[in-house]
């Protein structure tokens, strides 16, 4: 059985060393996951349990939870528990899961008028769509959604063709992304998608506003490769509501571009009065090996191949976790007590889930999303999400 942590402790038995120093031996690649069991929306969270259950909590005033009757929910609710759950998708338009059984699921938002959330009405269920599969990750972003099958293959859809009365039909609204090229992940921002191929090498494309139509889907499923003398990656991670993209490479080394006004990209560099321009080239921003990187709003939430939790970037709303409001333009200890197995982030909050099958949240508590039963407007350390669940727990270096 592999596990990181193990590799670590004898790692750490062998040879102390300062926690910004990188060990002198490469590591094997003990990279996260695809599925994803544990996803941040703006301001709410999916998370699933160790019986594959959906749960979710934080803001509901559009339906983003999928549960009635309530606006905000503090504490963790079962939103499904009929199927089997491996991955799941908090979006902007929609959410998306995939079952264990690799099929692709859709709970669509019913973006009720303001102050409707709590008329009583079941928001829609989680439904299947037809599509090529098994699926291995899927995510959505303001009416973009991109899924990744087995074989390799990215494709891409618009949400807003996906009918209320027959979602199944999207297989003629599916595109693929450079049939000839193989995949292996990929991220949603706003208008603009990331992705690593097979290769090791990252590609992107341009997606504008109001210009997506089945007849342009084939033009905007173009990438064009970045430059970059980066070695392969093997993941890449940004959000809708970000301006900075991080990659790890096949050794857990991380690189990045874009802005790094906040010091988001956690290279030292960091300043909103000197960094006017983004980075536009790939370039390495930290020392240190990770496992798991969550793209917030201007900052970044990172598991070290120890376990550990680290932080960089804005801390407006104590969304670090390092117990102030300082800023960070390199990343900054978190907790070091117990070890972290997967992260998320959404504008102004972060939630982590450890190896103990417990999840953690920290930052603004806006709509209750850091699920503490709404006892604090922020946590400036991470605290533990209320209930008695235990959470699914992604092993790193395996698919689910």
């Amino acid at each position: 059985m592999r596990t990181i942590f193990l590799l670590t402790a004898l790692l750490l038995a062998a040879c102390a060393r300062p926690s910004s120093d990188p060990p002198d031996v490469d590591l094997p690649a003990t990279l996260p996951p695809l599925a994803r069991t544990l996803s941040a929306g703006e301001r709410n969270v999916l998370a699933i349990d160790a019986r594959g259950r959906i749960f979710g909590w934080g803001d509901n005033q559009h339906g983003e939870i999928g549960l009635a009757g309530t606006c905000s929910l503090p504490v963790p609710k079962l939103v499904d528990g009929a199927r089997t759950w491996s991955s799941v998708d908090a979006g902007t338009k929609a959410s998306y899961a995939i079952a264990r059984d690799g099929t692709l699921w859709r709970r669509a938002f019913p973006n009720w008028p303001n102050g409707d959330c709590a008329n009583g009405r079941k928001p829609p269920a989680y439904e299947t769509l037809y599509g090529a599969g098994p699926w291995l990750k899927v995510q959505e972003a303001w009416g973009i959604a991109a899924g990744l099958d087995a074989n390799g293959a990215l494709r891409l859809w618009n949400d807003g063709d996906v009918r209320s009365d027959s979602p199944a039909d999207i297989g003629g609204m599916l595109s693929t992304v450079e049939p000839k090229q193989r995949w292996q992940d990929f991220c949603v921002a706003i208008h603009r998608i990331y992705a690593v191929a097979a290769d090791g090498s990252l590609w992107t494309n341009a997606l504008k506003a109001g210009t997506w139509d089945r007849v342009q889907a084939a033009h905007l499923a173009k990438f064009t490769r970045l430059p970059g003398d980066a070695p392969p990656l093997a993941r890449v991670f940004c959000r809708t509501n970000a301006t900075h993209v991080l990659a790890l490479d096949t050794k857990g080394a991380l690189w990045g571009l874009g802005d790094d006004k906040f010091g988001e990209l956690g290279d030292g560099n960091g300043d909103s009065f000197t960094q006017t321009q983004p980075v536009t080239q790939l370039k390495r921003v930290t020392k240190e090996r990770w496992n798991d990187i969550a793209v917030g709003s201007g900052f970044t939430i990172g598991l070290k191949t120890d376990g550990t939790l680290w932080a960089w970037g804005n801390n407006a709303h104590g969304n670090l976790g390092i117990a102030s409001n300082d800023y960070s333009n390199v990343p900054r200890a978190v907790d070091s007590e117990r070890p972290w197995t997967s992260v998320a982030a959404g504008y102004g909050f972060a939630v982590g889930a450890t190896h103990d099958a417990e999840i953690f949240a920290w930052g603004e508590n806006a709509g209750g999303v850091l699920g503490d039963g709404g006892g604090s407007n922020v946590h400036s350390t991470p605290a533990r999400v209320y209930g008695q669940e235990r959470w699914a727990v992604a092993t790193a270096g395996e698919r689910q």
